[in-house]
């Protein structure tokens, strides 16, 4: 699989997002202005107000000329209590995934508190396409591990197929509990060719913090189509 990367805009606007999630920036209140943005992400003004359009068309913010940009809403979410089980079924049980493992700067601020290293630290990506028996695309999952918890990851590129017993059998890493946030996204250039659909399309986003029995484990962030793949949770009393 050829080297995938995000383009600015999208790993400004990710940042961005979660800023808005997360309450750093609340709820009627403004973005920095674009110096300021441009300064911090060390970009071009055409990056930073690429990035403000995709949030606009995510209905996150609104940009009014000469005011600023506001910020809208976050987004809503619901608590789930006393859920038993949360299932993800993929369209067809013969899928497959074509996978890479590579080194890139840890750009999410949340991920890299959660892994405890410094923003823009080199984490291990784990990037892999899973394809339905048709090779249709279904989901893209990336993966980031800190390189203190996973030496030599790289080197086991392809020798595996599940992560979680990989890390298990060799690196005596025991998947213990997660927290997930689940949300939808629309397709950027990137995520339009990898999961042959067209710009704009709404994807099933996935972000998961994994936690092990020693401590953080890795994060993940998976982009999924809805037209072939589904989240089913089961909950009791």
């Amino acid at each position: 699989m050829d080297e995938i990367h995000l383009p600015k805009y999208e790993r400004v606007a990710t940042v961005l997002r979660k800023r808005i999630i997360l309450d750093t920036y609340p709820i009627g209140t403004q973005l920095p202005p674009e110096p300021e943005l441009q300064k911090e992400f060390k970009v071009s003004r055409a990056t930073i107000r690429s990035a403000i359009q995709l949030l606009v068309r995510q209905g996150l913010i609104t940009v009014h000329q000469g005011r600023g940009t506001t910020v809208l809403r976050k987004g809503v979410s619901r608590r789930f209590d006393n859920v038993i089980s949360l299932t993800e079924i993929n369209a067809s049980d013969q899928a497959h995934a074509v996978a890479r493992i590579d080194e890139a700067p840890l750009l999410d601020p949340e991920d890299a508190a959660f892994l405890q290293v410094p923003l823009r630290s080199i984490v291990y990506r784990f990037q892999r396409i899973f394809l339905d028996q048709n090779d249709t695309p279904v989901m893209f999952a990336t993966n980031y591990l800190a390189k203190q918890t996973v030496p030599g990851f790289a080197a086991y590129e392809g020798c595996f197929p599940d992560l979680y017993i990989f890390l298990n059998q060799t690196y005596g890493i025991r998947y213990q509990r997660a927290d997930e946030t689940i949300s939808a996204e629309v397709a950027g250039l990137v995520e339009s060719q990898i999961l042959k659909v067209p710009v704009g399309a709404p994807l099933l986003s996935l972000h998961r913090l994994a936690s092990s029995t020693a401590g953080p484990m890795e994060c993940s962030h998976l982009l999924c189509r809805p037209d072939l793949y589904r989240i089913v949770v089961t909950m009791e009393d």
